[in-house]
């Protein structure tokens, strides 16, 4: 599960604190992306994507959710 934290952390998106990527929590086999825009989240999710097929790996699209908050939360 790290190449996903190596291949986010190399898009330069997500959340940063302090200088720290913050961009994805990984635990055990769930994965929770971090962005301060809406955008960011959709590239993350795709390299995700990408990184999954490349692994052969699938997401349960039962088990997906998103979340936003803040004023300008539209979805397009």
């Amino acid at each position: 599960m790290n190449i996903f934290i190596v291949e986010l952390r190399k898009l330069n998106l997500g959340c940063h604190v302090c200088g720290i990527f913050l961009g994805c929590l990984l635990y055990a086999d769930d994965i929770i992306l971090l962005s301060p825009s809406v955008e960011g989240l959709q590239e993350m999710l795709n390299k995700c994507f990408e990184i999954a097929h490349f692994i052969s790996l699938q997401f349960n699209v039962k088990k997906c959710h998103c979340m936003v908050i803040g004023k300008c939360t539209r979805l397009r």
